[in-house]
């Protein structure tokens, strides 16, 4: 019987990969709710999410 090791060798499949099992809940970062000027100024996405006629 061939060992895991050696399958993921001989199919380039990394360990990590292998292994990786997905968590509950939502993927990937929350939105941000202010975004930063060119001044450096902090203003409330609200303003940016109008939209524009």
């Amino acid at each position: 019987m061939v060992r895991t090791t050696e399958l993921l060798q001989w199919s380039t499949i990394s360990w990590s990969t292998y292994y990786y099992k997905r968590g509950e809940g939502l993927r990937g970062r929350k939105p941000s709710t202010i975004t930063a000027t060119q001044d450096d100024e902090q203003v409330a996405n609200e303003i940016y999410n109008t939209p524009q006629y």
